[in-house]
């Protein structure tokens, strides 16, 4: 099932459309800002964050996949598939 919320433009500004905040689909708005802030950036969940930079151009071990399936699941997603593809692009499958 789908969350509804305020969606982000790709610098995590609140997208404008017609002079009033867009609400939409937001899983993958939730998803790329869990991966992407470190635990402590959002201040009313501190534990969250995998801050994904870390790890760039590093190994994506088990432990690192582990962190990724961890703050999803914890979100209430289920992670399908997770991978490094050859470019070392983290590659998700979630629902």
């Amino acid at each position: 099932m789908a969350r509804i919320d305020y969606m982000f433009d790709e610098n995590y500004d609140k997208l404008i459309v017609n002079g009033d905040w867009a609400v939409g689909d937001s899983d993958e708005d939730n998803v790329d800002l869990i991966l992407t802030l470190a635990q402590g950036h959002i201040r009313h969940s501190p534990t969250v964050g995998v801050n994904t930079t870390t790890f760039l151009n590093g190994t994506f071990d088990y432990i690192y996949k582990q962190k990724v399936i961890n703050q999803l699941t914890q979100d209430n997603y289920i992670v399908n598939l997770i991978y490094q593809d050859s470019d070392g692009k983290i590659q998700l499958d979630f629902s």
